[in-house]
């Protein structure tokens, strides 16, 4: 392969990774309705708002004394297989996700969590996984976000474009899932497009910089490398933006719906 056609390679990896650094964290535990433990009725309140806010040392930790009490408590089982999942410890995170599977097959949260541990590995098999949770919780806005992110890991973005919509149509306010969708439009064959959609979210004041970087990428895509290398340069020196900008602009050709590099799920 060419020198030219390994820097397309390499930014394409870049850009999905961009998209899918929002997973981490964007979803709160889906609750079972298992019986609380005698530690009381908040206890596991305690670990989902540790979860939320970025502490899954303390949630795992939470979640461990519940179980200790109650090991047969499944939405203790997930909130410490997410805590894992966030730790890193996906071994751990697979497992819980396994157990509550076993006892309720059609646990959307336990579902996500395992297609996200593919994620982190080689992906095999994450796009199995988001569709059966779509499938089981067809309102729930991340299954379909995640679903689009590893269509999109795969190169089949334009299999991608509609799980981001309706991810976007079940929660409007989802800002992770628009930049998905502009991104993969723009990676789709349609950086004009993408760009558009992805505008709102990187041209207001509380813009961030993965947000401000996607939206470089579909104007680099569209041709408009003097706006991309302004938007850049607000997260990195000039010379750096000009060069990222020089990279991006050679993604000229890429995969289209039903001709993605390799088969989905």
């Amino acid at each position: 392969m060419s020198a030219t056609g390994n820097r397309t390679r390499q930014m394409r990896a870049a850009v999905l990774a961009l998209a899918a650094a929002s997973l981490a964290g964007c979803a709160a535990p889906q609750r079972m309705g298992a019986n609380e433990p005698t530690l009381g009725a908040n206890t596991l309140n305690v670990a989902r708002t540790a979860l939320a806010g970025n502490r899954p040392d303390l949630a795992l930790h939470v979640a461990n004394a519940v179980l200790k009490v109650d090991p047969g408590n499944d939405e203790a089982r997930l909130v410490h297989g997410d805590a894992a999942y966030l730790l890193g410890d996906c071994r751990t995170a697979s497992a819980d996700y396994r157990a509550v599977l076993k006892a309720a097959p059609h646990t959307a949260g336990a579902e996500i969590g395992l297609g996200r541990c593919a994620l982190r590995t080689n992906g095999r098999g994450a796009v199995a996984a988001f569709r059966q949770a779509a499938g089981d919780d067809p309102h729930n806005a991340v299954a379909f976000n995640d679903l689009g992110v590893a269509l999109a890991k795969r190169g089949a973005f334009g299999a991608a474009v509609p799980a981001f919509r309706k991810a976007l149509a079940l929660r409007p306010s989802f800002a992770a899932a628009r930049a998905n969708l502009g991104l993969a439009t723009a990676l789709e064959g349609q950086p004009g497009a993408g760009a558009a959609i992805i505008a709102p979210l990187a041209q207001g004041a509380q813009a961030s910089a993965p947000e401000r970087a996607n939206y470089a990428a579909a104007l680099a895509m569209a041709g408009d490398e003097a706006s991309a290398q302004r938007v850049l340069s607000a997260d990195m020196p000039a010379a750096e933006a000009r060069d990222m900008v020089a990279q991006l602009a050679r993604i000229t050709t890429v995969p289209h719906a039903g001709q993605p590099p390799h088969a989905a799920n």
